[in-house]
């Protein structure tokens, strides 16, 4: 059940609170129920905003915004701007606690078995898939993060749109297309009306949900278009000396790697706009991949 505005001030099922007596509100998230908390300031009503009152909570939200603009609405990511994400569909603390004793425990085993080097080695082997396990969404006054730690923040000028489409029972996954990408999120259900007003109010976004799903899978690829022809001239290098025929080796490689490119630079043209000279470059990139192979059929 959540709380009402009416004549009388503030009514939560059988208690009213008079309007006066309403000092503010502050929303804080509970990761152990994965569920938002409402605490109004005054009467010290702690109403909770669960599953089954979700989909509810933006209006009423809203509502208590718009009824009381002089009282306060503060959150615990006020100041940070970072909300929680979801691990493996449910509740953050408890699964990535339970995840992490687990690594803690199998870098014990190795380290007792083959040595504490073995069991660093382990325990940092474990070190990202447990930081992609641990992402969160970040939006501030600069701009907005969506994922682990490590992923680069983007400027508000930056970002060319957010949208969001349900993930699971109790989360939404939210994407954010910018000028180096895409950024993926998954975050819990409840806090969507706060996200939905953060992005507003910072960044002059709206959430949206018709992205066409062609345009976010080329904003996915594009880092790492970028970065395979790169990846394919340092492998060419790399087999050189212990190659019989190196000249042969490098010279594939350096076509597979120019093929890579120019197919990266179509990627990059499709994203930013066709302008851009894409079709000359998709052009190129066939002609290319024609001649490899040519050559490997000689």
């Amino acid at each position: 059940m959540l709380p009402r505005v009416d004549g009388a001030g503030l009514v939560w099922g059988d208690v009213v609170a008079p309007a006066a007596s309403v000092l503010g509100f502050h929303e804080s998230y509970d990761p152990w129920a994965s569920r938002v908390v409402l605490h109004v300031v005054g009467p010290d009503w702690a109403v909770p905003v669960d599953d089954a009152v979700r989909d509810a909570y933006g209006p009423v939200r809203a509502a208590l915004r718009a009824a009381f603009p002089d009282r306060p609405f503060t959150s615990d990511w006020g100041e940070t701007g970072r909300m929680p994400g979801l691990v493996l569909g449910g509740a953050p603390a408890p699964w990535f606690a339970a995840l992490c004793l687990l690594v803690a425990a199998g870098s014990a085993g190795v380290a007792a078995t083959l040595g504490p080097g073995a069991g660093l080695l382990f325990a940092l082997g474990w070190w990202w898939p447990l930081g992609r396990l641990r992402p969160g969404a970040e939006i501030d006054g600069v701009g907005l993060r969506f994922g682990a730690a490590w992923v680069p923040r983007a400027s508000w000028h930056e970002v060319v749109d957010v949208s969001v489409e349900p993930a699971g029972r109790r989360g939404v996954r939210l994407r954010a297309r910018t000028a180096d990408g895409l950024q993926e999120v998954v975050v819990p259900s409840v806090l969507l009306p706060a996200l939905r007003a953060r992005l507003w109010r910072l960044g002059g976004l709206r959430l949206r949900t018709d992205v066409p799903a062609l345009d976010l899978a080329y904003a996915r690829w594009r880092a790492a278009a970028r970065g395979v022809p790169w990846g394919l001239l340092a492998a060419a290098c790399l087999a050189v000396p212990f190659s019989p025929a190196p000249f042969r080796v490098l010279a594939l490689g350096a076509l597979a790697s120019a093929a890579a490119g120019f197919v990266g630079a179509a990627v990059e043209a499709r994203v930013s706009g066709w302008r851009n000279g894409g079709i000359v470059w998709m052009t190129l990139a066939w002609a290319t991949c024609l001649l490899t192979l040519f050559l490997f059929s000689v």
